[in-house]
C-alpha cells in the first residue's frame, strides 16, 4: 500500500507542472516542510530508477518530462518499499507518540506505519507489551487521542531505547525524518550537534560514536517535547552528579537548547557522562579502579590468557576507561543498543559467556546486571586482545578505517584478524585521521567507505559473510602475491570444476556450503568440548595433605606423563599463582592454575586432581580452600574457550561442586561431568 501523501503528490504533479510551492502545499493540505520531505522521497525513488529528478526553479516545482511515463513504475516501486518493517514498528510508535505535538489519532498511526486500521490495532497490542516492560501505558481518549502514561523517567527510557533501535538500522534515519515531517517540525539534528560540539570544545572531551549519536537523539526528543513532567532523582544522586566536573557542560548545553525543568540538567549530564570515551573528565572512583584490576585478573584466570605483550597496568587502565562511562549507563538505566550483539553472541558465544562471568564484580558494585548489548562491547574489547596474542609472523602493516563507531570497528578488526592472522593490525582510524598518517606507517587499508589513498585499500562491510570473507582473502592474496595461510583449497576453483560436470541451481548456496565444509574445520578444532579433553584417564584422586605447590604438581602429572606439557610448564603455573594470586580460585573449592602456551604447552588437554583434604592456597581466605584443581594445557589463547565455558557452567551451581567434591570414584566423577556437558550441548 503506497503512502497516502506520496500518492496524492504523484497524481498532482502528473497533472500540474511548474506549480508554485504555496499552491501545491495548499492543494494537498500539507506544510512546506512536509512538501519538501515528500519530494525528497519521490526523488530518492526516481534516483534508484535512474529517472530525472524533480527540481525547484524560482519558487516553482519543475517536473521532468519523463515523470508521467514513470508514474506507474514509480508507484509500484513505492508500494514495495515498506517504510517501517515489523521488527521496528513498536519502536516507531514509541518515538512518534513521545514527540507528539498535538492530538494523535488512529489515522495518524496508519499513515506512520503505512498499514490498514486493523493491522495498526494489532501493532498497538504488541507496543503495549513493550511499553509495559518500562511501566508505561498507551492510553487513548477523545480529548488527547493516543498518549503515554507513566513517570517521566520511564517514558524517556522507552523513547530513548526506541530511538536507539531505529537509528541502529539503515532505514532508521528516514523513519525519524518522516516523523519530524509529519509533526511539521524542523529536523534539527545539525543544530543540536553544532550546540554540543561548540559547548564541549573548551572541555576537550571525546565521545564514543554510538553513544554520541544516542546523546544527540535524546536531546532532539527532549528539545521538541511540548509538555514534560518533572524528573525526580534521589538527593544523593543529584549531589553526586552536580559534583562531576562536566556538570557545568550539561547545564551549558541545556541553556543553549532552551531545555528547562526540574532536574533536566542532571538528566542531560547523566546522558553526557554515559557517552564519553575515557574517564579523564569524570570524578575519580577508587572502587572502579580496584574492580578494573580484579576483572583483568579474572579474565586472565578464566580464559587462561596472560596478555604477555601488553602491560597489565595498561590493560587495567584501558578497562577503567570503559568501565566509568558504562557505570553511568548501567547505574541509571540509560538504554544502550549494540547492533552487533547477536552476531557477537553467535560467533563468540564461549568468550561472551566467560567475559560475562569476569564482569560480575562490576555488576555487584553497580547493583545491576549488564545487558547483552553492554556485555558485547566488553567481549570484543577482550576478544581483540586475545586474538592479537596469537603467535604470528607479521607480513603487512594494516590500518582499518571505519567511521561508524567503535563497536563496528572492533567487530571488523576481529573478523580481519581471523582472515589474516599474520598481518600486523595497527588500529582503526577515521577518514580525517588518515591525512595525518605517513604512508610509511602502513602497507594496506581496509575501509568500510571509499577513500583516496596512494596505498592499496579494500572496501569491506563491517560484518562479512563467509563468501565475502573468502573473496576478500583471495583479493588480498593476489594483490600482494601472498601464500594462503588459511587453507590450500580454493573454493572458486572447486566451483569451476563442478560447473564442468554439473548444472548448479543455486551457486551462492553451493559456494557457502563448500566454504563451510572447508574452512569451518579450523573452527571445529577450537570448539572441543570439556568431556573430550578431560577423560577419566586425566583424573587423579588423593587423600594426602598437600601444599598448593604440591597440589599443582600432582594435578599436572597426567598431562606431563601423556606428553601434553613439559616440566617447565608446571614451574610456570606456580609462578603465575604467585603473580596473580587468588583469582585462579574461580569458584568455591575450585582452582584453575595455568601458564602461557610458550611456557611448555605441547597440545591441548585438561587434567583434574580431586583432593579429599582441602588445599590451602595461602591467601588467608577460606574460599581458597581447594578440593578440585583443573589444569589446562592451552596451545593458544582461544582454542580452549569452549571447554572453559563448559567448565565455568559446570561450576555455576554449588550443589554440583559439592557433588564432585564428595564423589571419590573417578569413573563416577567423569560420568557426572560428561552428563553435565551433554546437557549443555542440547
Amino acid at each position: 500500500m503506497i503512502r497516502e501523501t506520496s500518492n496524492a503528490l504523484i497524481k498532482y504533479l502528473t497533472q500540474f507542472n511548474h506549480a508554485t510551492v504555496e499552491k501545491v502545499s495548499l492543494a494537498l493540505n500539507i506544510s512546506k516542510k512536509r512538501l519538501w520531505y515528500e519530494i525528497s522521497i519521490l526523488n530518492e525513488a526516481l534516483e534508484r530508477l535512474n529517472g530525472d529528478l524533480i527540481t525547484l526553479n524560482q519558487g516553482s516545482i519543475e517536473v521532468p518530462n519523463s515523470f508521467e511515463s514513470n508514474q506507474e513504475i514509480l508507484i509500484k516501486f513505492l508500494e514495495t518499499k515498506e517504510l517501517i518493517p515489523a521488527t521496528h514498528r513498536s519502536y516507531a510508535i514509541a518515538v512518534y507518540v513521545s514527540m507528539r505535538q498535538d492530538w494523535v489519532s488512529l489515522k495518524h498511526l496508519e499513515n506512520l506505519l503505512n498499514l490498514s486500521k486493523n493491522s495498526v490495532l494489532s501493532e498497538l497490542k504488541l507496543f503495549r507489551e513493550l511499553a509495559s516492560d518500562y511501566d508505561v501505558e498507551l492510553l487513548n481518549n477523545r480529548k488527547d487521542g493516543y498518549y503515554l502514561e507513566g513517570s517521566e523517567e520511564a517514558i524517556r527510557k522507552l523513547s530513548e531505547l526506541s530511538m536507539s533501535q531505529l537509528t541502529s538500522v539503515d532505514y532508521g534515519l528516514g523513519i525519524i525524518k518522516e516523523m519530524f515531517a509529519m509533526w511539521d517540525l524542523d529536523y534539527n539534528r545539525d543544530y543540536i550537534e553544532d550546540v554540543v560540539v561548540k559547548s564541549a570544545s573548551q572541555y576537550n572531551v571525546n565521545f564514543v560514536v554510538e553513544r554520541y549519536d544516542d546523546f544527540i537523539n535524546t536531546l532532539m526528543l527532549i528539545s521538541i517535547k511540548k509538555r514534560s513532567n518533572p524528573i525526580s532523582y534521589d538527593a544523593d544522586v543529584i549531589e553526586y552528579i552536580e559534583k562531576q566536573p562536566l556538570f557545568e557542560l550539561g547545564v551549558k548545553i541545556n541553556a543553549e537548547l532552551k531545555i528547562v525543568g526540574e532536574n533536566e540538567d542532571v538528566f542531560t549530564t547523566l546522558r553526557l557522562l554515559g557517552a564519553l570515551q575515557g574517564s579523564q573528565y569524570l570524578a575519580y572512583d577508587e572502587n572502579l579502579k580496584r574492580i578494573s584490576a580484579e576483572i583483568v585478573a579474572r579474565v586472565k584466570a578464566l580464559t587462561l590468557a596472560s596478555f604477555s605483550s601488553i602491560n597489565t597496568v595498561t590493560l587495567e587502565k584501558n578497562l577503567y576507561e570503559h568501565l566509568v562511562p558504562c557505570y553511568f549507563r548501567v547505574k541509571f538505566d540509560i538504554p544502550t543498543v549494540n547492533p552487533f550483539t547477536e552476531m557477537i553472541k553467535d560467533q563468540y558465544l564461549d568468550l561472551f559467556l566467560l567475559i560475562k562471568r569476569c564482569l560480575e564484580p562490576f555488576e555487584s558494585y553497580v547493583g545491576k546486571r549488564l545487558t547483552d548489548d553492554e556485555l558485547s562491547y566488553f567481549t570484543i574489547h577482550f576478544g581483540g586482545q586475545l586474538r592479537s596474542e596469537q603467535p604470528q609472523n607479521r607480513d603487512l602493516n594494516v590500518i582499518t578505517v571505519c567511521p561508524n563507531g567503535i563497536s563496528s570497528s572492533l567487530v571488523l578488526n576481529s573478523q580481519l584478524k581471523t582472515i589474516f592472522p599474520s598481518f600486523n593490525f595497527l588500529g582503526f582510524h577515521t577518514v580525517q585521521e588518515l591525512e595525518y598518517l605517513s604512508d610509511d606507517d602502513y602497507d594496506v587499508i581496509f575501509s568500510t567507505v571509499p577513500i583516496n589513498s596512494t596505498k592499496p585499500f579494500f572496501v569491506v562491510k563491517p560484518i562479512m559473510n563467509d563468501v565475502e570473507k573468502d573473496i576478500l582473502r583471495r583479493q588480498v592474496k593476489l594483490a600482494f602475491n601472498l601464500e594462503d595461510t588459511n587453507t590450500s583449497v580454493d573454493i572458486a576453483k572447486i566451483m569451476t570444476v563442478v560447473r564442468k560436470y554439473a548444472t548448479i541451481k543455486d551457486e551462492v548456496s553451493l559456494y557457502e556450503d563448500l566454504y563451510e565444509l572447508v574452512y569451518k574445520n579450523e573452527i571445529k578444532k577450537e570448539g572441543i568440548n570439556l568431556d573430550e579433553l578431560l577423560t577419566n584417564q586425566m583424573i587423579r584422586y588423593t587423600n594426602e595433605t598437600l601444599t598448593w605447590e604440591e597440589g599443582i604438581k600432582l594435578a599436572a602429572q597426567p598431562l606431563l606423563q601423556n606428553g601434553y606439557i613439559e616440566e617447565r610448564y608446571i614451574d610456570a603455573m606456580i609462578s603465575k599463582v604467585i603473580e596473580i594470586g587468588p583469582y585462579i580460585v574461580i569458584a568455591p573449592k575450585v582452582a584453575i592454575p595455568h601458564a602461557r602456551p610458550e611456557d611448555g604447552a605441547l597440545k591441548m588437554g585438561i587434567s583434574l586432581l580431586h583432593s579429599e583434604k582441602p588445599i590451602q592456597f595461602d591467601f588467608e581466605d577460606e574460599d581458597t580452600n581447594v578440593h578440585l584443581i583443573f589444569v589446562l594445557s592451552g596451545v593458544d589463547n582461544t582454542s580452549h574457550l569452549t571447554a572453559l565455558q563448559q567448565l565455568a557452567s559446570l561450576l555455576e551451581e554449588e550443589e554440583d561442586i559439592d557433588y564432585m567434591v564428595n564423589e571419590k570414584n573417578i569413573d563416577q566423577l567423569y560420568q557426572f561431568i560428561q552428563t553435565k556437558v551433554e546437557g549443555m550441548e542440547n
